[in-house]
This record gives C-alpha cells, sequence and structure tokens, in this order.
C-alpha cells in the first residue's frame, strides 16, 4: 500500500501482484464483517438492557397496583408516577442510542431547534420562558439533540413535579 501510494504520487501507476490484492481485498471483507457482528452485538446488548431495565419496573408496577386501596392515594399515584417516569427515561435513554448511532451529522440552527422543540410544550399548556443568544450554525446530529432536549425539558418538570409533591 505504501508503495503504491508513492508510486501514485510521482504520478506513475502502482503495480502489485495478485496476492497482494487478494490480501487487501479479504482485510477489508473481513473489517466488514467485523463492523456487522459489532453492529448485531450492539442490538443485542440494547434489547438486553431493556428488558432487565424494565422487568423490576413491572413488578413494582404490580406490586403498586396490588397495594391495600387504604393506603394514601396521593402516595400511590406518585408511586405510579415514578414507575411510569423511570420506564420513559429508559425509553428515551435508548431511543437516543439508537437514534445518535445511526443519524448523519448536518448543519443546523440551533436556536430554530431548540424553539421548535419548546413549541411542542407551549401548544400542550405548558410554561416555558426562553432566551436565547446568538449562534453560528453547528454540524449536529439534530434528532439527538432534540431528544437531550426533551430530556432536559422533562427532567426539569418532573423535578419541579417532585418539588410541589414533597412540599403538600
Amino acid at each position: 500500500m505504501i508503495r503504491a501510494a508513492k508510486q501514485i504520487g510521482k504520478g506513475k501507476t502502482p503495480e502489485a501482484d495478485p496476492k497482494e490484492i487478494q490480501d487487501l481485498c479479504h482485510t477489508f471483507n473481513q473489517m466488514s464483517r467485523d463492523i456487522n457482528k459489532l453492529s448485531e452485538d450492539r442490538s443485542l446488548l440494547l434489547a438486553g438492557v431493556s428488558h432487565d431495565l424494565r422487568t423490576p419496573l413491572v413488578r413494582m408496577r404490580l406490586a403498586q397496583e396490588m397495594l391495600d386501596k387504604n393506603i394514601d392515594p396521593d402516595l400511590q399515584s406518585g408511586m405510579l408516577q415514578d414507575i411510569e417516569d423511570m420506564d420513559t427515561i429508559i425509553g428515551q435513554f435508548l431511543d437516543f442510542i439508537k437514534e445518535s448511532a445511526e443519524e448523519i451529522t448536518q448543519p443546523v440552527d440551533l436556536n430554530k431547534l431548540i424553539q421548535k422543540t419548546c413549541k411542542l410544550y407551549l401548544e400542550r399548556g405548558e410554561s416555558i420562558t426562553l432566551t436565547l443568544d446568538q449562534l453560528p450554525t453547528l454540524t449536529i446530529r439534530p434528532m439527538a439533540i432534540k431528544r437531550l432536549l426533551v430530556n432536559l425539558i422533562d427532567n426539569f418538570h418532573l423535578r419541579i413535579s417532585i418539588l410541589r409533591r414533597s412540599l403538600y
């Protein structure tokens, strides 16, 4: 390869015997198989993590539903909300990993992405105060960043909700 690169650099056509070309092709094919195997292993790992994290949540949800009906309804409701929030966070995390690994980077106006994301919350009647500074166009994975924004906003709202519940 080095010899061929030097020959091309001098404007000459590189010479290689068929054995070198076969070895090079074999190496590239092996790299391709290795990459495919890594992708399959990653998918299997994600599925396993999802299952392993969600199984205890299902047990917790069942236990919560079987609790004595004389228990404070606000406590029961809070427990169910916590379980659902944990399930949502796990789902968002797994989606983030899957999408960000597959998504192609592209130039994006981050302020427009932030505004578009916040608009979804405003349309649902949620309160969001937004103050943005001028930013350059950035080359990012837009869906991954949108998911990050949604997670930040949801986590903020979740913490506010928990604080309100603990105060009452």
